[in-house]
């Protein structure tokens, strides 16, 4: 994780210098059934934001929690990506930030 967050500040700031005026916004990728290095993961960006004072979108609040089984409603089970019901439930979440 640290080359990624290594890789993902350069990526920013790289972007800032070209276009000062960029607004910069991380979330994480959607969540899946008990997770235990990937929650690390997460938890390691959500941290990253914070230390860099970047605005962290915590999508997982929206979902059910990885410790349930109603988690898997949302996501495939081959691909771990959400699934129609999943992209919903994200796209709520993002929709009421913006509004």
């Amino acid at each position: 994780m640290a080359d990624s967050l290594f890789v993902l500040n350069k990526v920013i700031t790289e972007t800032k210098k070209t276009n000062p005026e960029v607004i910069t916004m991380l979330q994480p990728s959607n969540p899946i059934s008990k997770p235990v290095k990937y929650a690390e993961q997460v938890e390691a960006l959500e941290a990253f934001a914070a230390e860099k004072a970047i605005p962290y979108l915590n999508n997982w609040k929206a979902w059910p929690s990885v410790d349930s089984e109603d988690i898997k409603k949302y996501y495939d089970s081959e691909t771990l990506l959400p699934n129609e019901e999943g992209h919903k439930l994200w796209a709520d979440y993002m929709i009421a930030i913006f509004k």
